[in-house]
């Protein structure tokens, strides 16, 4: 039953960061420092890999876009940046 219970959560954290979010499961991946095969798992095959060990940096990233959407209106003063604050390419 415990099992069941975090697969459900974290489908339910990958799904909202896909929903809220431009990220992609391989962004998540890379955030989290895990594999894309075990974020595809968990999300698509409805499955924990037995070795999965990032559930902190699942878990912090979802608490981190959660605080950045509930601030939205106090960070949207600073967005989009000035002209001159935007970073250059180099092309």
């Amino acid at each position: 039953m415990e099992n069941n219970s975090k697969l459900q959560i974290y489908k339910g954290i990958i799904q909202y960061l896909l929903g809220s979010t431009n990220y992609t499961l391989k962004n998540i991946a890379e955030l989290c420092n895990s594999s894309i095969k075990s974020i595809q798992t968990i999300y698509s095959d409805s499955l924990i890999p037995h070795n999965f060990s990032s559930e902190k940096e699942l878990v912090k990233l979802y608490q981190m876009i959660l605080e950045i959407n509930s601030n939205r209106d106090a960070y949207r003063k600073y967005l989009p940046l000035p002209k001159e604050h935007r970073q250059l390419s180099i092309n």
